[in-house]
């Protein structure tokens, strides 16, 4: 009589399971990737809060007054980049190349107007840290367009996508961050090594520049 009301028990809960899997098998399965993507957010939020500070009090060594460098800061970081029309290949690098020199040249000049007292060196060290700021926010900010999205309406396409794209999401925020220190320390990075090694060779001998940031030696 034990075995049979065991065996009936059995066939219970596999039935319940069965159907509950039928009928909130998707829900579920939201449920457990928003839980990863929440995860992956809060990252996120760590890594575009500690480039913020880190600029924050790079800066503050030329502006004394914090509170007007973090208004200035929060503005910037909702700023973003309108990138050329791409269906007419014809022309697109000279298009981008006009748009990331312009954006460039603003970056620097939002700068200069937050630290006047700082020397070219340490403005474009600024930007450069001002732009990995910029990236992560809008990193955090698209990743939790999509996780809001995904938990207000239940959507598995909304996190489907959101997920194909996270790991790069992620690598990218990675090494954003591990960037971040050594823009600081205005440490070189990548092809910055060249120009390094070149600086201390043609030490105290003038260039000529022909164009913008290309110093030509003789």
């Amino acid at each position: 009589m034990a075995l049979i009301d065991l065996s009936q028990i059995v066939n219970l809960v596999y039935f319940a399971s069965f159907f509950l899997i039928f009928f909130y098998g998707q829900r579920l399965q939201v449920q457990w990737q928003l839980v990863s993507v929440k995860r992956s957010l809060g990252k996120l939020e760590r890594s575009k809060t500690a480039a913020r500070q880190k600029f924050v009090d790079s800066i503050s060594r030329f502006q004394m007054d914090k509170k007007t460098v973090e208004t200035k800061i929060d503005r910037l970081n909702n700023s973003f980049t309108i990138t050329p029309v791409s269906l007419d290949p014809s022309g697109i690098v000279g298009k981008l190349e006009h748009v990331l020199d312009t954006y460039d040249d603003h970056l620097k000049m939002e700068v200069k107007a937050i630290a006047p007292s700082a020397t070219e060196s340490d403005v474009n060290t600024l930007s450069n840290q001002l732009e990995i700021s910029i990236g992560l926010d809008g990193m955090f900010r698209l990743v939790r367009h999509f996780y809001l999205l995904a938990k207000k309406t239940g959507g598995i396409m909304a996190l489907a996508q959101l997920q194909m794209a996270l790991p790069m999401i992620m690598e990218e925020a990675e090494a954003y961050g591990a960037a971040i220190d050594a823009f600081a320390k205005a440490q070189p990075i990548g092809d910055g090594v060249g120009p390094l090694v070149v600086s201390q060779i043609t030490a105290g001998r003038q260039g000529n520049e022909l164009v913008k940031d290309t110093m030509v030696y003789g």
